[in-house]
């Protein structure tokens, strides 16, 4: 019972942890590779679980202001102050994986191993997009992992998320140029 007892705590722990943390990457300027030649700095300024209820469906969603980004921000349970961001040169992009069942679901966006390439008017967006195994034992809990992506502004309209063995999560269209 005592063991039992531990390891709910133990995943409540994490899970409310994991929720609030500005991962390691906080400011990581590792450029991704371009088509176009161009280096994209994709900068990571959130990495969470609980990144907002009305986060149902995995989704991408582009922040071309402050006022926008505080307000998704006071959604998320960041405890944190929304990051300082040069809206002149840079967006901030949301990606979602939806509202999940356990605290077993994460997205992560690693520079060295995953791509970010402009392609036209498309903005891909290699994740690695991580889902517990079947018989894994997860915290019981609903979660809605999610990336806040500072990304310079480009001229895009759509935005494609893939995952790491490059098949397309989802597209989502931005409705008009998302840069200069």
């Amino acid at each position: 019972m005592i063991r039992v007892n531990l390891l709910i705590l133990v995943g409540v722990i994490s899970v409310s942890l994991g929720g609030c943390g500005m991962i390691a990457q906080v400011g990581d300027n590792s450029a991704s590779k371009v088509t176009n030649g161009d280096r994209l700095n994709i900068i990571v300024l959130h990495n969470g679980l609980m990144c907002g209820a009305d986060l149902t469906s995995p989704d991408a969603v582009w922040m071309n202001n402050a006022t926008q980004l505080s307000r998704r921000y006071a959604n998320m349970a960041a405890v944190a102050e929304p990051p300082m961001v040069d809206f002149e040169q840079y967006g901030v992009l949301l990606v979602t994986m939806g509202q999940q069942p356990t605290s077993g679901y994460r997205l992560n966006f690693l520079p060295s191993a995953h791509r970010v390439i402009l392609s036209g008017r498309t903005l891909q967006i290699n994740l690695a997009w991580e889902q517990p195994p079947p018989d894994s034992i997860q915290a019981q809990v609903l979660t809605q992992p999610c990336l806040l992506l500072q990304v310079p502004r480009r001229s895009f309209t759509r935005v494609e998320i893939l995952d790491q063995q490059g098949t397309v999560r989802f597209g989502r269209r931005m409705g008009r140029a998302t840069g200069s």
